[in-house]
């Protein structure tokens, strides 16, 4: 079996996170996306959304390629840009609704809040 053929992510809808490997396959829609974190096991992968959490292998990287609204802010997390309630820049968090919050990297919090500023920017012109 080709390597491509195991990572296929072929998104029926644009507005869904459509995974596929040969351990596991779903889809989320966007909108329920909060971020993706790593865990202890190498690869394993958890993602938090609004309503549930999904546990999978994969590569961050891959991940925050996917696109233009995932962003890896911090080695151990990417984000939904479209999710973010507001970022804490003292305490470097990432805050969304429920009470759920992530880090963020001193390196990379300048270009988190660029690139979801953007992002709203284009969502809402004003």
């Amino acid at each position: 079996m080709l390597l491509a053929d195991e990572r296929r992510t072929v998104p029926v809808s644009s507005d869904l996170f459509s995974f596929e490997n040969k351990y596991t396959s779903f889809q989320i829609p966007f909108s329920e996306i909060l971020y993706f974190e790593t865990m202890e096991i190498a690869h394993k992968i958890r993602l938090i959304a609004k309503s549930r959490t999904f546990e999978f292998y994969a590569e961050m990287n891959e991940i925050a390629e996917y696109d233009e609204r995932l962003f890896r802010c911090h080695r151990a997390f990417v984000v939904n840009l479209a999710n973010i309630r507001s970022i804490d820049k003292k305490n470097r968090i990432v805050l969304f609704d429920h009470g759920l919050s992530c880090s963020v990297s001193r390196r990379l919090q300048k270009e988190t809040i660029e690139k979801m500023e953007s992002l709203r920017q284009r969502e809402f012109p004003n």
